[in-house]
């Protein structure tokens, strides 16, 4: 009869494994979320004020996005899905370094605050007596 061994334990990291689910979650939430911020950022950028009557901004071109799914079908019709996505690059190298760092530090604040109540107490953390 063999011994039966346990395999190594693996040690584990939950500092490293927040920070890699900070960062793919951060990463869907951009990609999930570029088409609107996409369609946000040019519908304001456009120099036409659509509240006035055609004939109170002659001087205005008519505007090239009218709202959120037409600006969504104008941009896959001139530039494809791919441009949808125009300036997702940028926007993940900003706010990665922000995920990986927010994320972990909230987790581990929350749970040091939660240490410090006393079982079953359901107050506020902040509540003062």
């Amino acid at each position: 009869m063999s011994a039966v061994t346990n395999p190594p334990r693996r040690k584990e990291h939950p500092a490293l494994a927040r920070v890699g689910a900070a960062i793919i979650s951060g990463t869907l939430a951009a990609v999930v979320t570029a088409p609107l911020d996409l369609v946000k950022t040019r519908l304001q950028i456009q120099q036409h004020p659509l509240h006035l009557s055609s004939s109170k901004r002659p001087n205005f071109p008519e505007p090239r996005y009218t709202g959120t799914a037409a600006s969504l079908r104008r941009i896959i019709i001139e530039e494809g899905v791919h441009g949808l996505f125009k300036g997702l690059t940028p926007t993940l190298f900003g706010l990665l370094p922000t995920w990986s760092i927010y994320f972990p530090v909230y987790s581990s604040l929350k749970q040091r605050i939660g240490a410090l109540q006393e079982p079953g107490d359901v107050r506020h953390a902040t509540q003062r007596d």
